[in-house]
């Protein structure tokens, strides 16, 4: 059974080096006592294993998949193909129900993916009628996109979401059910599975996005 927590997409892609601890210490203030903050300095940056292929979405549109879609902003990607009569339905309902909770929340200023795992059949008319079907077709900041199956494998490579199977693999209903978010600014991602309840999804990604600092974090002040 698959936990509802999101998990660390640091461990998830298993980039093992480890991060330098800096000591930051606040001003010393007359009566009140010294904090001592730890600030983790990321040598490397999640999305710089990313590649920056390039992908078409439902509206026809050509988009790089770092550059254009991640790059310097928080996003969410699930995985479907619009012939899928398992989880894809399922995980693009509670994806919907994540974006609108998440759009009165940020106003927007987020985006997300549905990508294609079956790039040989779907083409950009069938995930423009899979979206329309679902009723998200016309969100600008929601995006269901396919590639070719070269690039397709090198971003589910990537994100480890290929079986190590390779017979396996190739039966597209085994194909992943979790779900990436994170946020390209801070350098902060986790996946969760996509069948976790809309509103668990959304506090997790709302958590782990945030952009305020480590010590905004700790000491209550307001995040940005």
């Amino acid at each position: 059974m698959f936990s509802s927590s999101p998990i660390s997409l640091r461990r998830f892609l298993r980039l093992e080096a480890a991060p330098t601890q800096v000591p930051v210490v606040s001003s010393k203030v007359t009566g009140q006592r010294s904090n001592l903050l730890h600030q983790t300095q990321i040598k490397e940056r999640v999305t710089d294993r990313f590649p920056d292929v390039t992908l078409t979405n439902h509206r026809g549109q050509a988009m790089r998949f770092r550059s254009d879609m991640i790059s310097d902003q928080k996003v969410l990607i699930g995985f479907i193909y619009t012939r899928c009569g398992g989880i894809c339905p399922a995980t693009t309902k509670h994806m919907a129900q994540v974006h609108a909770m998440l759009t009165e929340e940020l106003k927007g200023k987020f985006r997300m993916i549905s990508m294609s795992v079956d790039p040989t059949r779907d083409t950009v008319d069938d995930l423009m009628e899979y979206a329309a079907d679902k009723g998200v077709a016309n969100h600008d900041n929601w995006d269901f996109v396919v590639g070719s199956e070269a690039d397709t494998n090198s971003i589910r490579q990537t994100l480890r979401l290929q079986d190590p199977d390779v017979a396996a693999d190739g039966q597209l209903r085994n194909h992943s059910g979790m779900i990436i978010f994170g946020n390209d600014r801070t350098n902060r991602w986790s996946a969760i599975p996509a069948g976790t309840r809309p509103e668990h999804i959304a506090h997790g990604f709302l958590r782990m996005t945030r952009d305020g600092s480590l010590r905004s974090i700790l000491h209550g002040l307001p995040a940005a």
